[in-house]
């Protein structure tokens, strides 16, 4: 059984341990990873997480008049490892920057999302990853989402948002939720590398583990 992953801040920074599970989840999931969503308004990130999680049995909204209310589950599986994915959408609370912190709080990973068909919305991305590396754990993965790529009235070229991405150490992918292009694309890229930093992560602490105990036993009284 695989462990989940969590964030702690701590005085020197923020870093990522694993996390065993609850008892009572233990025997349903391998990895628990949350999942957020930003950009500026009308980008279309619900349509995009909205079409992502579409006729899952586990997807529910969760309690309303809260930052909660905003957040989608799905259950997948991948490599024979059950996960359960927390999907945060911060749609209409763009404007209220003071919830940044808690929105990125233990955030795995993140879609910063843009409008291919609105250019200042892709002018805007360089701000939005500037308040993910200053609010969200460190490590967390980044991955940039233009939407709409089949529109004529696009106003980004895909050469231009790839070479943004690049300059900003991203990967960059191109959807279109009007003809259902890619959808899972982004989503799954994510939480490949956010599996991959969990796995390295659970082998080390393991190592340091067999370490500590072998320091142990070699201890002379």
């Amino acid at each position: 059984m695989g462990q989940t992953g969590y964030y702690h801040q701590v005085s020197m920074g923020r870093y990522l341990t694993p996390k065993p599970p609850k008892l009572s989840e233990e025997k349903k999931y391998d990895y628990q990873i949350r999942l957020l969503l930003a950009g500026d308004a009308a980008t279309g990130k619900t349509t995009l997480v909205d079409q992502y999680v579409k006729d899952e049995k586990t997807v529910r909204r969760l309690d309303n008049n809260s930052i909660k209310n905003q957040t989608k589950r799905k259950v997948l599986e991948k490599n024979q490892k059950k996960i359960s994915l927390q999907i945060v959408d911060t749609a209409g609370q763009e404007r209220y920057r003071s919830l940044t912190p808690s929105y990125y709080c233990q955030a795995h990973g993140c879609l910063i999302v843009f409008d291919l068909t609105k250019k200042n919305t892709f002018h805007n991305v360089y701000r939005w990853s500037q308040d993910i590396h200053e609010y969200a754990p460190s490590g967390i993965r980044i991955i940039l989402v233009g939407t709409n790529c089949l529109s004529k009235k696009r106003e980004v070229t895909r050469e231009r948002a790839e070479k943004f991405a690049t300059s900003i150490g991203l990967e960059y992918v191109e959807v279109s939720t009007e003809d259902k292009l890619n959808i899972t694309e982004p989503f799954d890229k994510l939480i490949d590398m956010i599996i991959k930093d969990l796995e390295i992560k659970s082998a080390l602490y393991r190592l340091q583990d067999k370490e500590d105990t072998n320091k142990d036993a070699c201890v002379i009284s």
